[in-house]
């Protein structure tokens, strides 16, 4: 009798963290289909935005005003610049809107409007570890976690925060935020050749490249309104570029050595493992999804759930 009554209890003990599982689960997912974008406005989230859709859809136009026009349909070189465009544009976009729906999904720890936490948490908080309070947001925040002052969020291994995104780089977005800066470099930098030769064409040497000398020629009538529109367009994505090629470099020296930068600022080096490979493969996953990820914005499991982590070992 005593042994079934103690089956019977741990079937309704099982049952009961089943139900209340679910109910999370069910709970969570209500919420994100909901969601609302909580970071604040902020005059550079505004310009890094309208600046970055601003030259994201500047390659297409330039496709389609002066490449197209000059090329035959059937060349193969139409086809060419038609699929390589069409496919950075596509990429850039699939990868922008990845970062801030994993951020929003997967990064956040405790969602303040909704009073919602994020299902990896609640079980790290449910296991029993010792927890740690984030002094601006008073949340039980897992280890790795840090909190944004812009988001006013704590964000599991939080990188920086981006404001072409208006939103931080944690852990589930590392795959997404690198081939985003990967496809934009590169679409950048070829579009802004693009419109530097077409500037030096038109605008009759390297003056054509200077916006007072483009304005004052488009002002004389002796070049078109496309060149200063091309000069300032270029200016722009050059910006963005430098832009996109920083944030790059430096989040993949982060990816490779597993650490934030606050990590790297406290000398803080457990999580660093043995090998570059190792850290990549705790940030994006298992190394046979990586050509996926260049290709698609697919959602990948990394190692960790952001709340439990791999140190690093003794011996090294």
């Amino acid at each position: 009798n005593a042994m079934a009554k103690l089956a019977a209890n741990e079937s309704l003990e099982s049952q009961s963290k089943s139900k209340t599982s679910a109910n999370l689960t069910n709970a969570w997912r209500e919420h994100m289909q909901s969601r609302s974008f909580t970071t604040e406005p902020h005059h550079l989230h505004r310009l890094g935005i309208l600046a970055y859709f601003y030259c994201l859809l500047a390659t297409p136009a330039l496709f389609l005003t002066r490449v197209l026009p000059q090329l035959s349909p059937a060349d193969s070189g139409w086809w060419a610049a038609g699929l390589a465009t069409a496919f950075l544009v596509a990429e850039n976009f699939l990868n922008y809107r990845a970062c801030i729906i994993g951020h929003h999904e997967h990064n956040v720890v405790h969602c303040f409007h909704c009073q919602r936490t994020s299902p990896a948490v609640l079980a790290w908080q449910a296991g029993g570890d010792r927890h740690q309070r984030c002094l601006a947001c008073q949340t039980e925040s897992p280890p790795r976690s840090e909190h944004c002052r812009l988001c006013n969020l704590c964000v599991m291994r939080r990188h920086f925060h981006c404001y072409l995104l208006c939103c931080c780089i944690g852990h589930r977005t590392h795959g997404h935020f690198l081939a985003l800066c990967l496809y934009s470099t590169v679409g950048l930098a070829t579009s802004s050749l693009a419109f530097a030769i077409y500037a030096f064409d038109v605008g009759g040497g390297w003056s054509g490249l200077l916006l007072p000398a483009a304005a004052l020629r488009f002002a004389a009538g002796s070049a078109p309104a496309a060149l200063p529109a091309a000069v300032f367009s270029l200016y722009i994505q050059l910006t963005c570029l430098a832009i996109a090629a920083i944030y790059g470099f430096l989040q993949l020296q982060l990816l490779l050595r597993n650490q934030t930068p606050a990590e790297i600022a406290a000398m803080d080096r457990r999580y660093r493992l043995d090998s570059c490979y190792d850290n990549l493969r705790a940030s994006l996953g298992p190394a046979r999804y990586w050509p996926l990820l260049l290709l698609y914005p697919i959602r990948i499991e990394p190692d960790s759930d952001g709340c439990n982590w791999r140190l690093r070992s003794k011996r090294s």
